[in-house]
């Protein structure tokens, strides 16, 4: 059996709405089958340490907007994991932007027209910022996305029954995994179900967000919580 005290550090302020999952034994389950994986010499990614970082980044009471994706990046390059612990984020890499991270950057030149963007692989700013840079499974295999998709499913559907599926939280879903977890928000609450960025990368499409961006930001103004800023501006020189 784990020992949940080991998690209150990484889990931070979110330990007390999560300690549930390790009194019921979900928490002894996932980590069950992490442990079987790894000693069959399967790559985990992200690297444990970044495996909650979300939560760390984004306390409770911080909370704006969740952006939920599908899983962590699954490669490794060089040696180093692309996945840093925020959805769509890629940190680790200094001079590598992820594809589906080059598309919300490309997206929100369309929606922000008048910025001049930074392209920063780190999105830190906007977990900072109150944005929940959430995946709907923590952790996937070396290479083969959506691997533990099934594996995290009660977690994440836990943390909306018992907190993020409040009314004064939008919600943006990217993808089909997160977009099933729609049935587990308010009625009442604000839902932006969209494509994963990942299908634009692969089909060289461009990212079609409906202005999704800029609507969220009007939610937050009309509900006083102050809008997001999406995008990072290029510093002059």
């Amino acid at each position: 059996m784990l020992n949940k005290e080991l998690f209150k550090e990484k889990l931070d302020t979110w330990y007390p709405i999560i300690e549930p999952l390790f009194d019921n034994g979900t928490m002894d389950q996932i980590y069950e089958k992490l442990k079987f994986d790894g000693e069959r010499g399967k790559k985990i990614v992200p690297k444990s340490d970044f495996t909650y970082r979300c939560f760390k980044e984004t306390p409770t009471d911080k909370v704006k907007v969740v952006l939920l994706g599908m899983c962590p990046y699954h490669t490794i390059i060089k040696g180093t994991y692309v996945a840093d612990g925020l959805a769509l984020s890629c940190s680790n890499h200094k001079d590598y932007l992820a594809p589906s991270l080059e598309k919300y950057y490309e997206a929100l030149a369309i929606e922000f027209p008048q910025v001049d963007i930074e392209k920063s692989g780190d999105l830190k700013y906007l977990a900072d910022q109150g944005v929940l840079l959430l995946n709907s499974a923590l952790t996937t295999e070396r290479d083969k996305a959506g691997a533990h998709q099934e594996l995290w499913f009660p977690f994440t559907k836990f943390l909306f029954e018992e907190y993020l599926g409040r009314w004064d939280i939008p919600v943006i879903l990217l993808g089909q995994e997160a977009q099933k977890f729609s049935k587990f928000l308010s009625p009442m609450q604000w839902n932006f179900s969209l494509e994963h960025p990942s299908f634009a990368a692969r089909n060289k499409v461009v990212w079609t967000t409906n202005g999704t961006f800029k609507k969220v930001n009007k939610i937050l103004k009309d509900l006083g919580k102050g809008e997001i800023n999406w995008v990072l501006e290029e510093a002059p020189f």
